[in-house]
Order: structure tokens, then C-alpha cells, then sequence
């Protein structure tokens, strides 16, 4: 017991556990995806730094997802009907699957929606907790760029931050003017000129930006395309200084609870820290297709939806040329040689959206043929790419070409 309390007093994080219990205990209020230690020790220290910086109520409020009079597309299982038509794309996709599962000896979930219909949903494979269920969240790693993303374009939506504004116009220490000065499309575009995930604490670091403010002077923002982790961290503290709350609670308020993700978390960086499942993934793969919209919510419009996607990046910065990015995704086409041509071409469309995984997960959406994949794991295993694209091709071939109608 000596040994558990010392580990407690000796360690920050054990002060802001105490804070949290005391605190919760004075207020009343019950523990929830909404009353953490991480989410109120960053209440706290946002709430402090506006203070300090004379900028409490300076912005406008963010607000909530607005409601829609016509509901947009959601998953929806098959009906009794569609299930009947889709068994042999089911039957071949399991199998597919489960050979994938005992070759790679990883498992994993897996999620393909078509127009919102899920024509696949299941897991496969053992962990050390035993037989992997859809249900339980994996690390997603760098697709949490793409839901930084999605938090940062409801932001830009409501006219609060815009895409190119200086990150200097709202944190101190960063420049307005000149080559030294950071832009929020630079923090999502991986141009600021920083390396490296995780630095300085990350964004769990109260004051990351001030840290990181230090390192001005020797960056070479908006010259070349290095990917990292700073930038989300960097854009997520320019979030909390507008909003006046934590980026984990403006995740859970803003982003997971209106989509009912029931299984996803994040409370450790904005670039890698997102736990989800498949079906989670999917959800927001779907709002992707709907650009920006699910069920009744609408979470940005369309023109903001079109303003964050992949571009040129030449076209902001001369000097980086051949390198085509947007706000937090990317393009992720999957390539074969034709049998019939012998030429190169795209796997189901050369139009599919997503953002990659150091744990090999997949969150990819297809606008051209309305098609969402997701698969949610720890790692990539053996012959990830081959059986990838086999499950790719099995898609292509159900879906695209000999397409099922399911309404």
C-alpha cells in the first residue's frame, strides 16, 4: 500500500489523479467520456492560458454539429432481401478473411459499406484476450490525423480559424511575417518544417506550444514536406485556445459522441492516439462520403468538405513540388497491372480518400462508387499488402463491376 500511494505523491500524474478525485467529489459529477483527468487537467491550463494571454471570451463559441430536415446516409444493416443477394460476396470475403487472420497471424475487424449498406462486418483471429470481436478497439495510429482533421474543419466551417491563418495570430511566440511564420494548412500538410511525433510532451503537454515556440528560429516552414506528428499537436493547441476546452473533450463533444462512436478513445496524442474499431472507422468513413454530413448532424459543408481535400502542394509552396496532400488525408489508390492491357491501374477508382497506419489499419472511402473499407488491428503481419489486395479486388469485383442493388 506504502509502495502504491508513494507512486502517486512522486508523480505529476498522480497530482492531477488526486485533483481529478477531489474535484469530482467537490462538484459532484460522475465519472464519464466527458469527466477525465486528462479532459479536466486540459480544461484547466486552457482555461489558465486564456487568462494569462487576456483572450477569454475573444472568440466566438464553437458550436455543436447543426441539425438537417433531411436525414443523410447512415450504415444500415441488409435487409432480409439484400442479405439473400449478398451471401456469396459474404461467403468469399470470410474466407478471404480468415486465411488473412491465420497467414498474417494478426487479427483484426473489417467493415465494407456500400451507399450505407454494411455488406460486411466481422472479426477474425486471437489475441491474448481471446477470439478478437468487432467490438473491441484497436490502435488506429495515423489515421487520427484524419479525425484532427475532421474536428479542425468544423472549426473552419464556423468561420473561427481559417485554413491558411497564422499560428501566430493566436498562440504567442510564433511569427505573422517572414519565412519563420507557421500556417494551420502547414501543421495538417506536414510543411512546418518539424519532424518527429510525440516531441515536447505532445499535445498532452499543457504548454507543447511554448515549448515548441523555441524552435522557430531554425525551421524552414513552407521548403519541404516532412512528415510528423507537430503539426496536429500544434493545430490542436490553436483549437483549445479558441474554444477555451481541452482537444479531448472537443474530440468527445464535437466529434465521437454526435456519432455515437461507443468505441473509440483517444488521450494521448493528436497525430497516433485513437483507439476505434471497424465499425467506429466506418461511421466516419461514411460522413466523408457524405461530405461532412451524418444522420441528422452536419458537422461542416460541402465547400468545407472541398476546401480540405488532397491539392497540389506547389500551388502554396513553390518550392515543394510532386506532392499532393490535404487537411489531414490523402489519396490511398491501390494499383495492379491490367490482365488485359498490361498497364497500371487503380483497384476499384483512382479517387479513394484516407490517410495510412503504422499499424496497418485501414480507414479508405471510395466517393466514385460510394464504397467504405475499414479494418481495424495491431499490425500488419505477413503478406499484408498481398491479402490486401486481394480483399480489394473481391470488393472491385461485387461492387463495381457487377455492381448489387441494394435498395
Amino acid at each position: 500500500m506504502q509502495i502504491i500511494l508513494k507512486s502517486i505523491l512522486d508523480n505529476e500524474d498522480g497530482g492531477i489523479l488526486l485533483s481529478y478525485i477531489d474535484e469530482m467529489y467537490m462538484k459532484k459529477l460522475k465519472p464519464g467520456p466527458l469527466n477525465t483527468p486528462v479532459i479536466m487537467d486540459g480544461d484547466y491550463h486552457v482555461s489558465l492560458k486564456q487568462k494569462i494571454l487576456s483572450i477569454e471570451n475573444k472568440y466566438r463559441e464553437f458550436a455543436q454539429p447543426r441539425k438537417l430536415s433531411i436525414e443523410a446516409t447512415t450504415l444500415q444493416p441488409l435487409s432480409q432481401k439484400d442479405k439473400a443477394r449478398n451471401v456469396d460476396f459474404e461467403r468469399q470475403m470470410t474466407d478471404l478473411c480468415e486465411e488473412w487472420a491465420k497467414i498474417s497471424g494478426e487479427p483484426f475487424s473489417m467493415l465494407i459499406a456500400k451507399e450505407g449498406n454494411i455488406m460486411f462486418h466481422n472479426a477474425f483471429g486471437e489475441n491474448l484476450r481471446g477470439k478478437f470481436t468487432i467490438t473491441e478497439p484497436a490502435e488506429i495510429a495515423s489515421i487520427t490525423k484524419l479525425y484532427t482533421r475532421l474536428l479542425f474543419a468544423q472549426f473552419v466551417d464556423q468561420g473561427i480559424i481559417h485554413i491558411d491563418d497564422y499560428v501566430g495570430s493566436f498562440l504567442p511566440g510564433f511569427d505573422t511575417t517572414g519565412d519563420k511564420a507557421i500556417t494551420l494548412r502547414q501543421c495538417f500538410t506536414h510543411t512546418t518544417g518539424f519532424y518527429g511525433h510525440g516531441s515536447f510532451g505532445g499535445v498532452q503537454n499543457p504548454w507543447f506550444d511554448n515549448s515548441l515556440s523555441l524552435w522557430i528560429p531554425y525551421i524552414p516552414a513552407g521548403t519541404y514536406h516532412m512528415y510528423n506528428g507537430i503539426g496536429y499537436n500544434l493545430a490542436g493547441k490553436v483549437m483549445e485556445i479558441t474554444s477555451g476546452k481541452s482537444i479531448f473533450r472537443l474530440m468527445q463533444e464535437y466529434l465521437f459522441v454526435p456519432l455515437q462512436l461507443n468505441n473509440t478513445t483517444l488521450d494521448i496524442d493528436l497525430a497516433y492516439g485513437i483507439k476505434a474499431t471497424a465499425y467506429d472507422m466506418a461511421v466516419v468513413g461514411q460522413m466523408l462520403l457524405n461530405k461532412g454530413k451524418y444522420g441528422n448532424l452536419q458537422f461542416f459543408s460541402e465547400e468545407t468538405y472541398k476546401a480540405i481535400l488532397p491539392v497540389k502542394l506547389e500551388a502554396y509552396f513553390p518550392k515543394i513540388k510532386n506532392i499532393e496532400w490535404g487537411i489531414g488525408i490523402t489519396s490511398m489508390n491501390t494499383y495492379i497491372k491490367d490482365e488485359k492491357t498490361g498497364e497500371k491501374r487503380a483497384i476499384l477508382s483512382d479517387k479513394i480518400l484516407g490517410h495510412g497506419s503504422a499499424t496497418s489499419s485501414i480507414l479508405r472511402v471510395d466517393p466514385e462508387n460510394n464504397i467504405v473499407i475499414t479494418q481495424s488491428r495491431m499490425n500488419g503481419g505477413n503478406l499484408y499488402n498481398e491479402y490486401l489486395t486481394k480483399a480489394m479486388l473481391l470488393i472491385e469485383k461485387y461492387f463495381v463491376k457487377n455492381r448489387i442493388q441494394t435498395n
